[in-house]
């Protein structure tokens, strides 16, 4: 596995040199040479001989590189806060679709709630957590939009709100609120909550149509936002 932490290291010495990537890698091109930062990498990239041939075909560009990069300097940061200083391998399983799917999200390079969710997901694997096999399909389908009301379903009280409370609330579309509620009720995420529940019925006895996060949408959320430092835009 050298041989790929070595090529991405490579990569990421070459992409720095471009005029697109210096501002936006800036703040950690200064651990490409950092030994403790290599060694770091040694602990949690780890692979069988299958899994190492399957990323040396995947024959990493340098943008690649940078994004893998980017992401796992967040790792390290995480655990260096943490205290975290024997980090454990991350899973085979979880590793190489991980380094495939963030190599070719081009949104890695500009969107830094995108890398603190996949560096919060691989740091919870390194401390030994484990990751539910969904967890990765949806990281690699969840657009922004959708993103923002999970962000914001998991700052509610019990994790949940009336749907008309977004509309009002998150400054999106409402079309676009609507397609993204759908797509995140199609994977689980979350649900629509019984209308008989306090939340959903006002001072007036009008029934509000609510959403709650599902248990899985909330360990996915627990998972990927532990602190909670949401950036959504409210109105």
């Amino acid at each position: 596995m050298s041989e790929i932490i070595n090529s991405i290291i490579i990569g990421v010495t070459t992409g720095l040199s471009t005029v697109e990537a210096t501002k936006e890698f800036y703040n950690v091109k200064g651990l490409v040479e950092n030994e403790k930062f290599k060694t770091f990498l040694s602990k949690i990239i780890t692979g069988t001989k299958d899994g190492i041939e399957r990323l040396k075909n995947r024959n990493f560009r340098s943008f690649d590189s940078l994004r893998i990069f980017l992401v796992f300097a967040k790792v390290y940061r995480i655990l260096e806060k943490e205290g975290v200083d024997n980090p454990q391998k991350i899973a085979e399983k979880i590793l190489i679709p991980s380094l495939e799917m963030i190599s070719e999200n081009e949104d890695i390079e500009t969107d830094n709630n995108l890398r603190e969710r996949w560096a919060f997901l691989l740091s919870h694997e390194a401390k030994g957590g484990r990751i539910h096999s969904k967890f990765l399909s949806f990281m690699n389908t969840l657009e922004q939009p959708e993103a923002m009301i999970l962000n914001y379903l998991y700052g509610k009280q019990f994790y949940t709100e009336r749907i008309d409370n977004i509309y009002s609330e998150i400054d999106l579309d409402k079309q676009l609120i609507n397609d993204s509620i759908h797509m995140i009720l199609g994977e689980n995420l979350c649900r629509y909550e019984d209308s008989s529940l306090g939340n959903s019925i006002d001072k007036f006895g009008k029934i509000h149509k609510t959403i709650v996060l599902t248990r899985i949408g909330e360990n996915f959320m627990s998972v990927v936002a532990p602190e909670k430092n949401y950036n959504f835009n409210l109105k």
